[in-house]
């Protein structure tokens, strides 16, 4: 017999069963549609009162439609979102582990959008953990069962089932351990789980659910504009939700949210990932460009700078590329180019070039070392924007000892999609200290050079590489 789910998901912002003990991080509703179409249960009440607009919900309260048509935007503290649509029942739960929010979805639908780089959240029997996810939790009824469903637009999410407690379980069972990736849906019921592909359908709706999240953020749209904006999204989501592989859609999708005055930190997410897809220069200079105009459209100027400097570093000539045609680009870009763009000049970029282009890293080692023991040097490489950045390639190089992988003297390898790249090295006989030269590169950025000091037998740690 399959280990037995408790009726409910749980992830980056989803969790469920028993709540952890740990201190809130409190969401806000960014968006309710039509008016009154939920009602909040404060905890330790039986009465419903109104839901409004930037009314912050703490642990213990629920929130419950009122019609079916309900539409309602939850705002977490890193801007992640979940959009409850139609039908639905949801109770806030305490936050564990620095994630922004969490709730217990008790019936209904809950559509994720996770910005944040990564969070593992555990609660009761169920453990899901997503690192920047677009997903879907339902929760239903088959006769006088729960039925619950996991779709995966994009990304992964790994779903942890504990050791069955009663209920016929068999104690001592391996706990089961599924991750869910793009375009897969889990179907979770008594009889254990089941995979399937989603469908076409549900990526329609679930693109128009994002799409209506989006607008929420959209000021003076008239009904007209609000609608073709509104088709217009949809089509981008539906894009990226249906290859999330390609970086163009992504592209494409983030230009539109430009256009429609609905930036968010999802808009730079759709970035960073059409940055990590991307495998051609002019694709990279495009992205720059609308990361620039986002940037801008924030009132970011210092981002905003850097993000356009970005871009004419890749190809000087980006203002009047051929290639521009052949994407989307947002207005403030295309039509004749964003402000800022347009006033770059050479002796900007020349000072731009060491100082906030390119790749900025962190570089740590444990210390003091002993020798023949070996040491972890860590490498964690963001742009200058503040991503991280994933597939950078990053050399080491001592002046002595060597590392694991080949006892060489130097090492080479890539970031993982945290941005990080790790290396053992270690020394024998070994002089008093060792300086470690590091160089991160990666196409479309400046280099970046930094160092780290390993000490040999004293209690001092080494200090933190700093870049030039």
């Amino acid at each position: 017999m399959p280990p037995r789910p408790v009726p409910c998901l749980a992830g980056l912002l989803l969790v469920c069963a028993s709540w952890p003990s740990a201190a809130l991080a409190q969401a806000t509703v960014s968006a309710l549609q039509p008016d009154k179409a939920a009602a909040l249960l404060r905890f330790g009440s039986v009465l419903p009162e109104p839901v409004s607009v930037d009314q912050t919900i703490g642990p213990g309260d629920e929130l419950l439609s009122t019609r079916n048509d309900a539409f309602l935007v939850f705002r977490c503290a890193d801007s992640s979102t979940v959009t409850f649509e139609g039908s639905f029942r949801v109770a806030v739960l305490p936050a564990a582990g620095g994630v922004p929010c969490a709730v217990n979805l008790l019936a209904g639908a809950a559509l994720v959008n996770a910005v944040s780089p990564d969070a593992t959240v555990q609660a009761g029997e169920v453990t899901m953990a997503s690192k920047g996810t677009l997903y879907e939790v339902r929760v239903g009824r088959e006769g006088s069962r729960l039925a619950r469903d996991l779709l995966v637009y994009d990304g992964q999410v790994g779903v942890t089932f504990a050791e069955s407690q009663g209920g016929g379980g068999e104690r001592g069972r391996a706990p089961e351990t599924p991750t869910v990736s793009s375009g897969e849906r889990l179907v979770i019921a008594a009889a254990g789980t089941e995979r399937a592909r989603i469908g076409p359908r549900d990526i329609e709706q679930a693109a128009r659910a994002y799409a209506r999240t989006d607008l929420t953020r959209a000021a003076d749209l008239t009904p007209a504009d609000r609608e073709r904006a509104l088709s217009d999204l949809v089509q981008g989501y539906v894009h990226v939700l249906g290859a999330p592989g390609q970086p163009t859609p992504r592209l494409e999708l983030a230009a539109r949210q430009v256009d429609y005055h609905v930036v968010s930190r999802a808009t730079f997410y759709q970035l960073s990932h059409a940055e990590r897809l991307a495998e051609t220069t002019e694709l990279h200079a495009v992205i720059a460009l609308t990361a620039g105009a986002a940037y801008e459209q924030l009132g970011d100027a210092a981002r905003a700078r850097a993000a356009f400097g970005r871009a004419t570093t890749i190809d000087p000539a980006v203002r009047s590329a051929p290639y521009l045609k052949n994407y989307r680009l947002p207005l403030s870009v295309s039509k004749g180019g964003a402000t800022m763009l347009e006033r770059e000049t050479s002796e900007a970029r020349e000072s731009r070039l060491s100082t906030v282009l390119g790749i900025s890293a962190e570089v740590t080692a444990a210390s003091p070392a002993r020798a023949g023991q070996p040491v972890a040097i860590r490498v964690v490489v963001r742009s200058t924007a503040g991503e991280l950045l994933e597939g950078a390639t990053v050399t080491i190089a001592a002046g002595g000892g060597a590392f694991a992988a080949g006892r060489q003297t130097s090492v080479s390898g890539r970031t993982d999609v945290q941005g990080v790249f790790t290396a053992e090295w270690s020394c024998q006989p070994c002089a008093p200290a060792y300086g470690l030269d590091v160089t991160v590169t990666k196409s479309g950025f400046a280099e970046w050079k930094g160092s780290v000091t390993v000490k040999i037998g004293e209690p001092r740690p080494a200090a933190a590489g700093l870049g030039r």
